[in-house]
């Protein structure tokens, strides 16, 4: 298969998403979103990310887990099925932060918290009144992705000048950048351009995780 199509396809679907969002598409989202879900695990495949060894069988487990939580997601009014979709995503990126550290992590890696953990406790306090019932779960996730950011810069730093371990943490980054925008979605402020901006952080961290970890 020709390394590109998958991520095409994936772009493709994430746009035919992004139209759903708009009109309130209920079918076309049912179909576009597993698409450039199953789209993001094939070009994983393609470029051969998953074959590096242990870091890659868990770059697949991650993938995978996070293509199943947004299958989760699509009925959003409901409230199991939605906590079941956000439990797939924390251990998506639980996988994500043992790759990096299978990839090896520096302790100084450590440092980045210094930031991590003061931004996580304002992401807490901006979340935590409007959490309800979800409060632990969005606790527990604040965690999980500042810990995931962090041992992305531990595995850049003990390998600073390796292009695949760049590509890996601005994954990471992005990755987190679009959870804060289904974080405001569905907490904070309901606005259909949360989706436009996160559905497309999310797709494309997705797709940079296995084109990262090909380059590693």
């Amino acid at each position: 298969m020709v390394s590109w199509l998958p991520a095409a396809i994936c772009a493709v679907a994430t746009g035919a998403l992004l139209l759903a969002e708009k009109w309130d598409h209920f079918t076309l989202r049912a179909v576009s979103k597993p698409i450039a879900a199953l789209a993001f695990i094939v070009s994983a495949w393609s470029l051969g990310a998953v074959f590096h060894g242990l870091a890659g069988h868990i770059l697949l487990v991650g993938l995978v887990l996070g293509a199943i939580g947004d299958v989760l997601l699509i009925p959003e009014d409901n409230g199991v099925i939605f906590k079941a979709g956000i439990a797939s995503f924390g251990l998506s990126h639980v996988a994500y932060i043992a790759v990096f550290l299978t990839l090896g992590a520096s302790p100084l890696g450590i440092a980045t918290l210094l930031v991590g953990v003061p931004l996580g406790w304002r992401i807490w306090v901006w979340l935590r009144d409007t959490a309800g019932k979800l409060r632990r779960a969005v606790a527990g996730y604040i965690i999980i992705i500042v810990l995931m950011v962090a041992s992305a810069c531990g595995a850049l730093i003990i390998e600073p000048t390796n292009p695949g371990r760049r590509v890996l943490l601005a994954a990471a980054v992005i990755f987190f950048l679009s959870d804060l925008c289904v974080a405001r979605q569905r907490f904070s402020v309901k606005d259909v351009r949360n989706r436009y901006v996160g559905l497309p952080l999310y797709f494309g961290a997705q797709l940079l995780f296995g084109l990262g970890m090909s380059l590693t």
